[in-house]
């Protein structure tokens, strides 16, 4: 099972048997995001560093014993034989292997053509900003009130992914609905079921939908919390929502409904081939 991270490769264990029991990308994503989160300013931090090819050199012919007229090494053709040699002082640097690299400011595949693909992109990033907030933001309401503006476009992702689900996937659709993206759709439901009760119309969801694109548009993963600037009637809307969803769920690093043990490796892989994250959203697995 993976989980969402920013730009992290995947972190495959091998072994024989039976795998060991891990988390679901839900709170596992709070370690793997850590470094990201408590350090924006390492270079290259988090970032897959393409593999190079070195470039042989030629050899040097061999001297006389003397050190001065290189000999001619033997082809076995007296007329004609190449003698190749690397000009002194001139080194071959690496050539490195071109791979296509993730955007530093914004999640991957927002507004991707592939439906799920884009919704992907919209729920586990959606996760991951509240997931680093619910980790290492000052005031743990600030996550809270992030799961709430944010519930809207989770809802609506979900419901993109399964009514658009591969058909190449069929066969892990069922385990992929319910232990894969359940366990985080659920609780969001809750943070929607919050903002319904708070009174939010559907010109309001819309309107906090579209708040919570544009900041995840600009999401910068070195930052704890996003850039979200909502209008007044919808601040106070999410302000009554968050002390409700507050109050009936604990942070997400000790939500018990997060943990599952479930292995979607057809769907990973999806996630990897196809989508424009390259499957950095589902990142590695943390063992139990």
């Amino acid at each position: 099972m993976s989980h969402p991270s920013v730009r992290h490769p995947y972190d495959r264990h091998g072994g024989s048997g039976r795998r060991p029991a891990v988390r679901t990308f839900a709170i596992a994503a709070v370690l793997a995001l850590t470094a990201i989160a408590c350090s924006s300013d390492d270079d290259g931090a988090g970032v897959t560093t393409a593999p190079t090819t070195e470039t042989p050199m030629t050899e040097a012919p061999a001297t006389d014993p003397d050190g001065t007229d290189p000999v001619e090494p033997d082809t076995g053709d007296d007329d004609t034989t190449t003698v190749v040699t690397e000009a002194p002082g001139i080194e071959i640097d690496e050539v490195p292997v071109t791979e296509p690299t993730l955007p530093e400011i914004g999640v991957p595949g927002l507004d991707d053509e592939d439906v799920v693909c884009r919704a992907w992109s919209r729920f586990a990033g959606s996760f991951q900003v509240a997931a680093v907030a619910a980790s290492f933001a000052d005031d743990p309401i600030e996550a809270a009130r992030l799961e709430v503006v944010a519930s809207p476009v989770v809802a609506a992702a979900v419901d993109d992914m399964i009514d658009n689900w591969p058909d190449a996937l069929a066969d892990e659709a069922e385990v992929a609905a319910d232990g894969f993206i359940g366990p985080y759709a659920r609780r969001s439901a809750r943070a929607l079921d919050a903002l319904v009760a708070a009174g939010a119309d559907d010109d309001a969801l819309d309107g906090l939908a579209a708040a919570w694109l544009a900041a995840l548009a600009v999401r910068d993963p070195g930052e704890i919390l996003p850039e979200l600037d909502l209008p007044d009637d919808l601040a106070r809307l999410v302000e009554v929502a968050t002390d409700d969803f507050d109050a009936q769920v604990v942070p997400i690093p000790s939500d018990p409904s997060l943990v599952t043990d479930v292995e979607v490796p057809a769907t990973e892989s999806f996630l990897f081939e196809t989508c424009p994250d390259r499957g950095t959203l589902a990142g590695g697995e943390i063992v139990e």
